[in-house]
């Protein structure tokens, strides 16, 4: 990063001096260029000291070094540039020198979001000849986060192509190499090691499960040292829902759990796994988001006394008993009344079961739920045939859907294409469903199930694209 940093200010004519401190060989020379700027005249247009790896130096090397840069910035001779996790504000506190002037000059780098830290691990993966797919990319998110170094790391580990054939076995044989020997990983394992009593209490925090407050999302202006200097060590990042800190990713939380009690084989598959269930919910969310925006263009199309009589002609989930105690019920009026007793009790049940499924059709369900949903003060645009959709379960869009398939896909000719058709839409929304229902009880999902989840929305999206009549 500051090759590309120093590059950009060469480019508009800075005179840049790089003093590097990640290595004793590289800060000899540091030092040595720093004493010569310090020792060179003023001149006119002052150049920039771009000063790398200072946090890994020592307490006390760290307060001489900011002597002997004060010197060298002295009468306008350089300006400094400091890079990497260093704590500004205790710095100020226990050397009185800052090393920025106004609060602007102190750079966070910003979190990338999940689309774009994919991105970047697909380009890091392919420089070092590993081909992953999605349910790997999701899986590193969750071990990695924003952490690239943990990226480059792991393409010793998970190198080649995985995209297929993905058996949990291989892959957790692979991953629980990674968490054991690579130098990223035990880095991590030092830095915890090392922490002061304080830092350990918030950990113990974390553990359980809590998460420390982040009053403001900018790390200067974090007030607790303890905090901001977990933050600094890359073991804290801010929390999705703003006001709190989380831990920057899953490995850091396996780690947390090893100083207390080292994992026995099972450790890492316990505690990624569950992770998993989280990302196959977003998948099926985009499922289920993309399968109501087909309906809706099939609603909108067909108008609403249509969809008005195809939802009535639609019972809902509810049943009005189930079939075992109909029977049981039967059972004990033929012993009490013997058949007169039975046949009254069947002419009973078929005369309410009759008025229930009137009651009970998709369409009579809805307009009861819009009628409690609706608010006083609210005025709805859409028409009622068209809000329907957001009332429809998954189960009931997944019958109207295959239903009404000639609708969505019309420019499919008769014959064999059509059934094959309807018959892999048929299959997906029942892999969809049972894969909802799993996720829905943290039941954990395979890697196969994600592994297929990914080509079964691919090819949905391709049926779509082919057939929808859409240009």
């Amino acid at each position: 990063m500051t090759r590309h940093i120093a590059a950009e200010l060469r480019r508009d004519g800075v005179d840049v001096t790089s003093l590097d401190f990640r290595t004793p060989i590289l800060a000899e020379k540091a030092s040595a260029a720093l004493q010569a700027l310090a020792s060179a005249a003023p001149a006119d247009r002052p150049g920039v000291a771009l000063i790398d790896h200072a946090a890994s130096l020592p307490a006390g090397q760290l307060a001489v070094l900011l002597e002997r840069v004060s010197a060298a910035a002295a009468d306008g001779r350089a300006t400094c540039l400091w890079v990497g996790p260093l704590d500004a504000r205790a710095l100020a506190v226990q050397t009185g020198r800052r090393i920025h002037a106004v609060p602007r000059s102190h750079i966070s780098f910003p979190m990338l979001p999940r689309d774009e830290l994919l991105a970047v691990y697909r380009s890091i993966g392919q420089a070092a000849g590993c081909n992953w797919g999605e349910a790997i990319l999701f899986l590193l998110l969750d071990l990695c986060g924003n952490d690239l170094s943990l990226i480059q790391g792991v393409t010793e580990f998970l190198y080649g192509d995985w995209t297929s054939r993905l058996y949990d076995g291989n892959i957790w044989d692979r991953v629980n190499a990674w968490l054991r020997d690579d130098p990223a990983v035990n880095q991590y394992r030092r830095r915890l090691g090392d922490l002061p009593q304080r830092c350990r209490e918030y950990l113990a925090l974390l553990r359980l499960g809590g998460k420390p407050p982040c009053p403001r999302p900018e790390v200067l202006e974090e007030i607790d040292d303890a905090l901001r200097q977990l933050w600094l060590q890359g073991l804290l990042a801010p929390n999705l829902l703003p006001g709190f800190y989380q831990l920057r990713n899953l490995t850091i939380r396996l780690l947390i759990y090893e100083t207390a009690e080292p994992w026995n084989s099972f450790g890492p598959e316990f505690l990624f796994r569950r992770s998993t269930n989280e990302r196959v919910g977003q998948l099926l969310q985009d499922v289920e988001t993309m399968l109501r925006g087909v309906l809706l263009a099939v609603f909108h199309r067909i108008g609403a006394e249509q969809v008005e009589t195809l939802l009535k002609g639609k019972q809902s989930d509810r049943e009005f008993m189930p079939a075992d105690v109909n029977k049981s019920l039967l059972g004990w009026a033929e012993q009490q009344g013997g058949a007169e007793g039975k046949a009254s009790l069947n002419r009973l049940l078929v005369q309410h079961r009759l008025a229930f499924k009137d009651g009970n059709s998709v369409w009579a369900k809805i307009q009861g739920m819009m009628a409690a949903d609706m608010l006083a003060d609210r005025v709805e645009s859409a028409p009622v045939h068209l809000r329907c959709l957001d009332f429809l379960t998954f189960n009931e869009l997944s019958v109207l859907l295959i239903d009404l398939l000639d609708d969505v896909f019309p420019s499919v000719p008769e014959g064999i294409e059509k059934n094959r058709l309807r018959e892999r839409w048929r299959e997906n929304m029942a892999k969809v469903q049972r894969l909802r229902n799993r996720v829905a009880h943290l039941r954990n999902v395979e890697f196969r199930d994600l592994e297929g989840l990914v080509g079964m929305v691919e090819g949905m999206r391709n049926d779509l694209l082919a057939y929808a009549g859409w240009r």
